[in-house]
């Protein structure tokens, strides 16, 4: 997802790669913690790249805005909405029916004020504190605001449990379910600070801890009087006090204190669903705004922003006018049922936590291991009318509605190796990929040559909504124009799959006889399969023209 949309990259040299995961249960005295398992923090041998990527929010934030900036686009801040409205709620794509206020807030009145992000609506009333306030008219509205979302409730959607009931805002869960979470330059004795450690302290309860770049890491931990942050009044230097008092117990026998503490919350565990994720069709709701879940299964950020990315190529061709409001439809469709899945998953982390297990940190790992395919993205399966099923024998390793899978190949023109993850980099536009078999076979060649000359000749290829790419069954040494093929520019890159001919056919099991087609969507995921003979072509243009 990052690559696709080249951030991928900076991610990489700015992160820190974080490989290893390593439980720690009570020593043999119950004095204090050891070492008993230690693994791979990503275990799916699938996954391009076999380790997570961790660094500060902050630091992501400038990555966006640095590769929004070499796009022409600005964010402003800070800015807070005020009003908000539908002028025409039935009224065609192409109006601007939504109209919200927003207040310019001046950035030195902020910063002196201290105020959360949530707050600061209440600078908006301060005269002195305003820059300009405004009305702006849009076609869409995305609220990706938060938990406490402004936008979610200027709509009417409710948060509810996963058994429908709406539940307050400010409803607060049982004594117990606050944790604590710090960011500090250790100073400690502590073996593996490098690693992703699951602590079960015999002293305080669960303890975790996450590198961070420049040798930081990452601390939470369960509260286990929680009455000691509850009053609200904590400042944030009682809090860290609290916090490291409580944090250096769970590390004992080893030492654990900090050098420079940057930052320090409590929060609370909790499961909320939006009741919708969208309103009339204008309004639409991503991330903590439509989902509510605890950082147990590390998932925040990274599935808030598959929500974006599943909404922003949808929003993207019904502004164009490629699609109408039924593709915008799918949005929730999809994403819903991954958000119930991920509340599932971490209302098992909750239970596994609480249950009187002596073996939690091993049982929270094995968890971690099976979901991983769900959690990494690969393995998330879209199902909605966007996804045909079709043709699946044809290529049973390349699972409708899942992501396109990691696999390596080189590139016919240069012979460099590359994944086939970087024949979809995200331009807005379908990729048909055409896994002909081996060309060499005169009926395959045959059959090949016909169906790219129809592609070529498409009004959809021509305009740009979809673009081809074939990865070939074939030795390196062939040569394409001795097998008939003499439209590489169509093809926009021609490519091989390998040092061994044939490997990566065998693990997407198509037959180098007869081959499979693949639409993939412009976030990666696979829509539909046909063989590979011109008439069949038929199946694409009309799941295109019904978007």
């Amino acid at each position: 997802m990052w690559d696709s949309v080249g951030m991928g990259e900076k991610l990489r040299q700015t992160g820190f790669h974080l490989h290893r995961m390593v439980t720690y249960e009570a020593n043999d005295d119950r004095s204090g913690i050891k070492a008993t398992k230690q693994g791979s923090d990503i275990p799916a041998s699938s996954a391009r790249y076999l380790y997570e990527i961790v660094l500060d929010p902050k630091d992501i934030e400038r990555l966006m805005r640095e590769s929004l900036s070499e796009q022409g686009i600005q964010v402003e801040q800070p800015v807070v909405p005020q009003q908000f409205r539908i002028i025409n709620e039935s009224g065609p794509n192409d109006e601007y029916v939504v109209e919200v206020t927003c207040v310019h807030l001046k950035a030195e009145h902020v910063r002196t004020s201290r105020l959360p992000l949530t707050s600061r609506n209440e600078l908006a009333d301060i005269p002195e504190c305003l820059a300009k306030v405004e009305s702006i008219r849009a076609k869409y509205v995305v609220g990706c605001d938060g938990a406490r979302s402004w936008v979610r409730q200027q709509c009417g959607i409710t948060m509810d449990d996963l058994g429908g009931t709406v539940v307050a805002e400010n409803s607060k869960p049982a004594i117990g379910e606050v944790w604590g979470a710090m960011d500090l330059k250790p100073i400690t004795d502590f073996p593996t600070p490098l690693a992703k450690n699951i602590i079960q302290s015999p002293l305080v309860g669960l303890v975790a801890t996450v590198p961070r770049p420049g040798n930081r890491i990452r601390i939470y931990g369960q509260l286990q009087d929680d009455s000691l942050v509850n009053d609200g009044n904590v400042s944030a230097v009682q809090l860290a006090d609290i916090l490291m008092a409580t944090f250096s117990r769970g590390f004992q026998p080893y030492s654990m204190a900090a050098e420079d503490i940057t930052w320090c919350s409590h929060y609370r565990a909790r499961q909320r669903i939006a009741s919708t994720f969208s309103h009339a069709q204008r309004v639409f709701i991503a991330g903590d705004a439509c989902h509510v879940h605890s950082p147990n299964a590390g998932q925040g950020l990274n599935f808030s922003m598959a929500d974006a990315y599943n909404l922003a190529w949808k929003l993207a061709y019904s502004l164009r006018g490629r699609a109408g409001n039924a593709l915008l439809d799918t949005y929730e469709t999809e994403r819903r049922p991954c958000s119930i899945t991920l509340i599932e998953l971490d209302m098992e982390i909750q239970r596994l936590i609480r249950s009187p297990s002596t073996s939690i940190p091993e049982q929270y790992m094995s968890l971690l291991e099976r979901q991983n395919a769900f959690t990494s993205g690969i393995g998330v399966q879209y199902d909605s009318r966007l996804t045909v099923p079709d043709f699946q024998d044809l290529a049973c390793g390349l699972v409708l509605g899942q992501r396109l899978p990691h696999a390596e190949i080189l590139r016919y023109d240069s012979w460099s190796r590359c994944s086939l993850l970087d024949t979809i980099s995200y331009q807005m536009a379908f990729k048909l990929l055409i896994f002909p078999g081996d060309i060499t076979l005169p009926a395959v060649g045959a059959s090949f040559r016909e169906f790219i000359e129809r592609c070529a000749s498409s009004k959809e290829v021509g305009n740009g909504d979809v673009q081809l790419g074939a990865i070939l069954s074939v030795s390196h040494g062939t040569v394409l124009a001795e097998a008939g093929v003499v439209s590489e520019p169509v093809l926009r890159a021609s490519q091989n799959d390998g040092r061994t001919t044939g490997s990566l056919y065998r693990s997407l099991r198509i037959s180098t006889e007869s081959g499979a087609a693949a639409l993939v969507r412009p976030d990666g995921h696979v829509a539909l399969i046909i063989p590979v003979a011109s008439r069949e072509l038929a199946r694409v243009w009309k799941y295109l023209s019904e978007l």
